[in-house]
């Protein structure tokens, strides 16, 4: 419940541009 958090704040600053283009697979944003 608190693995996520600075794991989400993080590729979803590095991947806010590429959340448009990658679907929402979940495992894709990860990358």
């Amino acid at each position: 419940a608190i693995t996520v958090p600075w794991i989400v704040y993080r590729w979803r600053k590095r991947s806010e541009r590429e959340r448009y283009s990658t679907p929402p697979t979940y495992a894709a944003t990860w990358r």
